[in-house]
């Protein structure tokens, strides 16, 4: 009777455990996929805003710079055949501007994607941008490609899931 009554005791603090052990990683799993997401909502809000803000693309840098006030992120002017109409960032990336993310933009007004330029991953944002200095960029001919570079992104990601 004495041992069956110890081995009930072992399986009921053996489930026990088990079962706080789950309780404990579904909740770190909630909780991390909570975090991740959170971020990338950061991410894309500061695209949002940087696109917003890129008013002009004869803007100075530090104009442009203070307003986002990102580090990891740029803002090219194109027009719509894909050329760079302004780099205030000095972007030398290649792959950017992206004509594939643009030519979808021309399409449905707005594109979002994350690509590799140059081995730097970049979540990058297109959309139409405002008129241009020149009278050669009329209102909708002149097209924003916002980037956010990942690098820390992804590193916090993976240290959160660690």
């Amino acid at each position: 009777m004495d041992r069956v009554v110890r081995r009930t005791q072992w399986r009921l603090a053996g489930f026990t455990l088990l079962l706080v052990a789950a309780l404990l990683l579904g909740v770190g799993a909630a909780t991390a996929l909570v975090a991740i997401r959170l971020m990338d909502d950061n991410v894309n809000r500061a695209l949002e805003s940087a696109a917003a803000t890129a008013t002009k693309p004869d803007n100075k840098i530090d104009e442009v710079d203070h307003a986002i006030g990102l580090a990891d992120t740029f803002v090219l002017f194109v027009d719509q055949a894909g050329s760079v109409v302004a780099n205030p960032f000095d972007v030398e990336l290649s792959g950017l501007p992206d004509t594939a993310a643009l030519t979808h933009a021309l399409e449905t007004g707005r594109d979002e994607r994350d690509a590799t330029y140059d081995g730097v991953h970049v979540r990058l944002l297109t959309v139409p941008g405002p008129a241009g200095s020149d009278d050669d960029h009329e209102a909708g001919t002149t097209w924003v490609q916002v980037g956010y570079q990942l690098t820390l992104h992804e590193r916090q990601q993976s240290q959160l899931l660690w």
